[in-house]
C-alpha cells in the first residue's frame, strides 16, 4: 500500500457461519475496493477456500 488508510473490514461469526463486511461511515459513495479472504481448514490444512469480493459503495 502507498500509505492509505482503508476502513472497510471482514470478520466470521463461527455461531451463525456468516461472513460480515462493513465500512466506516466517512468512506464516499461510488468508492470501489477488492478484499481477499481466506480461510483454512485446521484440521487438514489441504482443505481451503480464497475468495475476492469486489465491493463498490452505496
Amino acid at each position: 500500500m502507498n500509505g492509505d488508510v482503508s476502513h472497510l473490514f471482514a470478520e466470521t461469526s463461527i455461531d451463525d457461519e456468516v461472513l460480515y463486511v462493513g465500512r466506516a461511515p466517512e468512506l464516499s459513495a461510488g468508492s470501489e475496493y477488492t478484499i481477499r479472504i481466506g480461510y483454512r481448514d485446521t484440521s487438514d490444512e489441504s482443505k481451503f477456500i480464497r475468495m475476492y469480493i469486489n465491493i463498490t459503495l452505496e
